[in-house]
């Protein structure tokens, strides 16, 4: 049957508005189905990381089951531990020292440290320096040893200053881990010996011209000034250097210096 011209338009009118609809209905759903996906592999992602942080704590765990040793030359100085024994996390198990090298620590006034242009006296401190050890237990034998760190600060308790100085620890068929063992005593000798005029420093006075020093000398019952040039303090005494008025054998006054005057009389009191 032939229809108007009219009713066919709108019915190819329709059929296009129902396949539009229909076509706008899937992109939607596959729009959906999209985002769907979309979330489906964040989470697929997400579960992947969190596998990944429990396999990396497991293998941490796996590898806190092992023992290390973490120097190459080490030596076991206390075993806590029995085998198949269960310890607890971060206990201690063993103690292991590296004993190819060992320190001597001791502590020095600032005399030893400070600048030597303004010192008059030898001994002396730095960085590097090469200082001679000397073992008690090994009958005073001795070893050279290098001044590896200085303390920046004093403590506030002695006022004295903390060095270490590192030597190599010599090794022999009887002595597989070294001849030197920690805790052993030693003694350092810094600077060099020689022979040097010292006075307590109670016999140290102010010259009468400014900017030097003196002591006093008995006479019989006077006393006389002398000047002294001083060079360093060694526990209680100051060293009188060769420059010094002061004379061999002449009897210097210590308790009291402070009270009496050049040529003025005095009583000694025996």
């Amino acid at each position: 049957m032939l229809l108007p011209s009219a009713a066919v338009s709108q019915r190819l009118k329709d059929l296009s508005d129902s396949l539009r609809d229909v076509a706008a209905a899937n992109l939607k759903a596959a729009g959906q189905q999209v985002t769907a996906a979309q979330q489906a592999l964040l989470a697929a992602q997400q579960q992947e990381r969190a596998a990944q942080v429990s396999l990396d704590t497991a293998q941490d765990r796996l590898g806190d089951c092992f023992l290390k040793v973490p120097i190459s030359a080490a030596v076991v100085v206390a075993k806590k531990v029995e085998p198949g024994e269960r310890v607890a996390a971060y206990q201690s198990v063993f103690t292991v020292m590296d004993v190819t090298k060992v320190h001597v620590e001791f502590r020095v006034p600032d005399m030893l440290l400070g600048d030597e242009a303004h010192r008059t006296f030898s001994p002396k401190v730095s960085a590097d320096d090469s200082l001679d050890v000397f073992v008690e237990a090994l009958g005073w034998e001795k070893f050279i040893g290098i001044v590896t760190k200085i303390a920046p600060a004093a403590d506030p308790a002695t006022r004295t200053f903390l060095i270490e100085v590192t030597l190599n620890n010599p090794r022999d068929d009887a002595h597989a881990n070294g001849r030197l063992r920690p805790g052993t005593i030693a003694s350092i000798s810094i600077g060099h010996e020689s022979q040097a005029t010292l006075l307590p420093l109670s016999a140290i006075q102010s010259a009468s011209r400014a900017g030097e020093t003196c002591v006093y000398v008995l006479d019989g019952d006077a006393v006389h000034q002398r000047r002294v040039v001083l060079g360093g303090v060694y526990s209680n005494g100051v060293e009188i250097l060769p420059a010094s008025d002061l004379k061999p054998g002449e009897r210097v006054v210590v308790g009291g210096a402070d009270r009496v005057s050049d040529n003025g009389l005095v009583r000694v009191l025996e």
